[in-house]
């Protein structure tokens, strides 16, 4: 190789090398974005085995949001034995004490013994019994087309089954064509017939003709001064592929999504104003919850019912029912 070839190759590597450091100049991130991309999936999974050893699984294999208390108290749902039995109004489930049908509405409750059970009636209720404070609700449901289902609602901390009880503080999510237009919200009725305003309101309707995951979650906060109110939704399973029609395909535990929160600092309003409220609070002095003294104060006890009710439902499917007393 004579001199004006190598001269040449060497002005042609330098010019490159000019380029290079030109470009990488300019495109500082380029090497970064390489390395997160490379470092990310390892970084989420680090983080999700994280939250999932601090949360924990309900026995249906479901992600819990919240850890579950110390001295633990659970109820999960016994419809898979392989028992089909169908409950009608106030009836128990002869398998399960816990677990009983409202008496409002026409409500028919058919638990398939295959993990799952049907509902239909105009707003049948199901109720579970037992000591609840702090609770983390979880269920499922299907509903195979827009005017099968208007909405559900989770009730919990309640006494709604008591004269003059707590009605609980409840989370509902609209269907598709209910009669507030697909709407989520929080509300709390401190006794039967008064409910306060509707607090955080989002436009979410639950999809039609998918499994899709309904939490509430109510618990006190601050001390026990004030109660959070959570409601999350898990309804990402059929468009990633994976189905939940299988009793053993729980979508590794769900992918929540927190959608409304609320926190009741005794502020909420629209209760007790209306005529109709004013006579219900007089009936109620010193009886029940004794809630009448102050029915804006945030009811922070332990309460004997949750219950999740289905408004206008035809054929509705629920399945991974669990409630669990949570920190």
């Amino acid at each position: 190789m004579n001199s004006t070839v190598a001269y040449f190759i060497i002005i042609i590597a330098m010019i490159i090398g000019f380029a290079l450091i030109i470009y990488f100049n300019y495109n500082q991130g380029w090497l970064d974005n390489i390395l997160n991309e490379l470092i990310k999936p390892q970084k989420e999974d680090k983080d999700k085995i994280e939250e999932e050893k601090q949360a924990g699984r309900d026995q249906f294999g479901i992600m819990s949001i919240y850890p579950s208390a110390e001295q633990e108290q659970m109820w999960n749902a016994k419809w898979d034995d392989n028992n089909s039995r169908a409950l009608g109004k106030k009836q128990k489930d002869p398998l399960d004490r816990s677990f009983l049908i409202g008496s409002a509405g026409t409500p028919k409750v058919t638990i398939n013994g295959n993990g799952t059970a049907t509902v239909n009636g105009s707003s049948p209720r199901m109720n579970v019994f037992g000591k609840w404070t702090n609770v983390e609700i979880t269920i499922y449901v299907k509903y195979s087309s827009p005017e099968d289902l208007k909405s559900v609602s989770i009730h919990g901390r309640s006494n709604h089954h008591k004269d003059c009880g707590f009605g609980g503080y409840t989370v509902r999510f609209g269907g598709i064509k209910d009669d507030d237009g697909g709407i989520s919200w929080i509300k709390k009725e401190p006794l039967h017939g008064i409910y306060s305003d509707r607090i955080g309101s989002v436009d979410y309707s639950i999809p039609v003709n998918e499994w899709v995951g309904l939490k509430a979650i109510v618990r006190n906060i601050d001390g026990g001064k004030k109660v959070s109110v959570e409601g999350y939704v898990d309804d990402k399973m059929t468009r990633t592929g994976r189905m939940l029609d299988g009793n053993n395909s729980n979508n590794n535990g769900g992918q929540w999504k927190k959608i409304l929160h609320a926190i009741d600092d005794g502020t909420w309003p629209g209760m007790g104003q209306e005529k109709e409220d004013k006579e219900i609070m007089k009936e109620c002095v010193r009886k029940g919850d004794n809630i009448s003294s102050n029915i804006y104060k945030p009811f922070t006890r332990t309460a004997e019912a949750i219950w999740l009710r289905t408004n206008d439902a035809e054929d509705v499917k629920y399945k991974w029912f669990s409630v669990r007393e949570i920190n």
